[in-house]
């Protein structure tokens, strides 16, 4: 199986660069296409997407704008760019989502049902994060829909904050889903490392943590940055997965502390009986678990070859936490080897229906 033909877009005409490098590859029958671009080109993307689409008319484009955009091994910031993977599957093995913005009840009725009639779908979507109910339709999505697993990303841009959906969109959810007949592969990385062991929530109210395993969590946190020896490191807050057997956690911001009670505030509302471990960020615990994640990927791959992948990589990482910019990339293609790539650098990562920060979600088409 040949690798999927993928294009980057730089220069004075990113788009018209695309064009030109995706014409002689895209095949004349319809296609999916996965497109980024950096927010430079976000005001520009009225008139610029219509001539993309004029020019392939057989493509059917997903994706959207980030403060940055993944292509192969390179992180193109600060500059207008476009990244774009054409997916060459029959056209039986997926179907755009149409953008919903309000709840399910925006799915378009045929296409609730054509997915609800798929067993294992997999859904790879792009969610705005200025629409407050995003959050609760990824929810609703991922507790409703028939897909065993949804991945995701959120756009990031200062300025518009455009999605292609078929068309040019804003405001919405929107992506695609495929059927399980599509050989695909997927994972994440994490990009803190936890300080200590997990605790258990034993008292809170709201956002505000009262006590961990019974104790003030000031003092179990004093405790445990202990460990670092003077060390600087920026905390947060890793919230167990229920259910989960592999450890898995959410990282959310730890948004202040009150020293004189004890307690700390966290980024998003605590339960009793929770569980909870403090966490840093850390490049070399993220390297490693980037290496970790590769390797397991790389056993389920059995040998065979990489055709194009998506890269939903959070905005604090890359060249933020890597030491410069493409060496995160690089390690995915030391232990993976090389292969079309795309993304963005997201506000915020889905993965299997949850909702990650400082994490790289993964998708492998074979």
């Amino acid at each position: 199986m040949h690798a999927f033909p993928h294009a980057a877009g730089l220069g004075h005409d990113p788009i018209g660069a695309l064009i030109e490098q995706l014409t002689p590859q895209a095949s004349p029958g319809p296609q999916l296409g996965f497109l980024y671009v950096t927010e430079v080109l976000a005001n520009q993307l009225p008139q610029l997407f219509p001539r993309l689409r004029q020019a392939l008319p057989q493509v059917r484009w997903v994706g959207g704008v980030g403060s940055a955009v993944l292509h192969g091994g390179s992180e193109l910031f600060e500059r207008a760019a476009a990244s774009a993977l054409l997916v060459e599957l029959p056209e039986s093995h997926y179907r755009l989502l149409n953008p919903l913005r309000e709840g399910l009840a925006d799915l378009d009725p045929e296409l609730g049902a054509w997915w609800q009639a798929q067993s294992g779908a997999f859904a790879l979507l792009h969610a705005d994060p200025e629409n407050p109910l995003t959050p609760a339709l990824l929810e609703q999505l991922a507790e409703g829909a028939a897909a065993s697993f949804i991945n995701g990303a959120f756009t990031s841009s200062s300025q518009a904050n455009w999605q292609f959906a078929g068309e040019l969109v804003n405001g919405a959810l929107s992506g695609v889903i495929f059927t399980p007949e599509v050989a695909l592969l997927t994972d994440h990385t994490q990009g803190c490392t936890p300080i200590g062991p997990a605790h258990q929530v034993t008292q809170a109210e709201g956002q505000v943590l009262h006590a961990l395993d019974g104790i003030e969590p000031m003092s179990v946190l004093r405790d445990e940055l202990a460990r670092l020896e003077g060390e600087k490191s920026e905390v947060f807050l890793g919230l167990g997965i229920p259910g989960s057997d592999t450890g898995d956690y959410l990282v959310r911001p730890m948004l202040g502390y009150d020293p004189e009670a004890g307690v700390l505030i966290a980024g998003e509302e605590l339960h009793e009986g929770q569980r909870l471990r403090f966490c840093r960020r850390d490049e070399e615990g993220a390297r490693e678990d980037l290496r970790q994640m590769c390797r397991r990927l790389a056993q389920r791959l059995h040998g065979r070859p990489i055709r194009g992948a998506v890269y939903f990589d959070c905005i604090g990482r890359g060249r933020a936490q890597f030491g410069g910019p493409g060496r995160e990339l690089a390690v995915l293609r030391e232990e993976l080897g090389e292969f079309p790539m795309v993304g963005l650098f997201a506000g915020g990562e889905v993965y299997n229906g949850r909702l990650y920060s400082f994490t790289g979600v993964l998708t492998l088409f074979l």
